[in-house]
């Protein structure tokens, strides 16, 4: 049996680098929202990110 969802999710795209920052962000005038609960991001080693937690995210349609 096959059965279709529709589903927000958080994407690890596995990059280690090249993130866009929000100047470039503000600088292309994606818009974003911010999250009710901001998301925690824990390193490999089990510990906080020193950045803090993802408070916005934005919407864009991929298209493969």
């Amino acid at each position: 049996m096959h059965q279709m969802t529709e589903n927000i999710v958080l994407l690890d795209s596995g990059a280690t680098e090249n993130f866009v920052d929000k100047a470039v962000w503000r600088e292309l005038h994606v818009g974003h929202f911010k999250l009710e609960k901001p998301l925690m991001v824990v390193n490999v080693d089990g510990t906080e990110n020193r950045q803090g937690k993802i408070e916005h995210y934005c919407w864009l349609k991929v298209y493969f």
